[in-house]
């Protein structure tokens, strides 16, 4: 069975999306581009291919609503096909956006993570699936397992606030993780325009004595490893196939993104999920 996260409105996300799939439906019986209303694309049970456009940076365009397409999007963790939810908005988008709906559809983005609607943040990092070892010993239940982070309520929490160690408002901020991990874990980037990218966090405090560390000091952890990803990644050739999602000053820097999520991967590994920060 697919596994399926729910947001707020009962609204369910695939787990893990293949950032190379598009919807490949039908197109008969909708009328010519020029006379269609972009809303009614959602209520018709025919739909249109949506593929990506890399010509310009994500940052240019907020999400505000949701609009949700019944379709099943393959992958090759999910044969069957899984919920792909897209947001758009009843503004006129840009250009720009890294999405292009063919024939007159909105311009959207898939949500690769769970996203709360009208939060006026931006779309998610899309990421490459991650490859784990088939002699790794973790279930389909384990790997559903992911820690959030939220402010508010509301999910997604600003790397920039992390790495300050500005915790005010995060959402279970002393929490403590990786209960009855080891002393440390992996965190593993699948960065579409660059190759797989891995860092060490360190999952234990050990001051007076070994204690687990807080889902704040994960945070701050992880944006310090991002500092450095990005730091990396600033002199490296990008792959101009996503080259929208390439880190460099103007189109995708630590202050853009916050941090949703760590989704376990495998035994000791977790990927971490980000977001776009843009006006509302």
């Amino acid at each position: 069975m697919t596994p399926e996260y729910l947001a707020s409105d009962d609204v369910s996300y695939p787990w893990p999306p293949s950032p190379s799939d598009s919807l490949n439906v039908l197109q008969s019986s909708l009328p010519p581009a020029e006379t269609i209303d972009p809303r009614m694309l959602y209520d018709n049970p025919q739909f249109l291919n949506l593929q990506y456009d890399a010509s310009q940076s994500p940052l240019a365009f907020p999400e505000r609503g949701l609009y949700r397409l019944s379709s099943p999007v393959p992958s090759s963790s999910t044969p069957g096909g899984a919920w792909m939810d897209y947001t758009s908005d009843d503004a006129t988008p840009g250009p720009a956006s890294p999405v292009l709906v063919y024939r007159g559809a909105p311009n959207a983005m898939p949500r690769y993570c769970i996203c709360d609607r009208g939060c006026g943040r931006g779309a998610c990092i899309p990421q490459r699936d991650y490859d784990r070892q088939r002699t790794d010993p973790l279930t389909e239940g384990d790997l559903q397992e992911m820690i959030l982070f939220s402010v508010g309520g509301k999910c997604g929490y600003p790397l920039a606030d992390a790495l300050k160690k500005r915790y005010t408002g995060l959402d279970g901020r002393d929490s403590k993780v990786f209960v009855g991990f080891k002393s440390s874990i992996s965190i593993r980037l699948e960065w579409l325009p660059y190759e797989k990218w891995t860092r060490q966090i360190r999952t234990l405090n050990w001051r007076k004595e070994a204690d687990n560390i807080t889902l704040a000091k994960l945070a701050t952890e992880v944006a310090k490893r991002m500092k450095i990803f990005f730091e990396e990644m600033k002199g490296k050739e990008a792959d101009r196939s996503y080259y929208e999602y390439r880190v460099q000053s103007g189109v995708i820097d630590m202050d853009h993104l916050e941090l949703v999520g760590l989704k376990r991967v495998a035994k000791a590994s977790y990927m971490p999920h980000f977001r776009l920060i843009t006006p509302s």
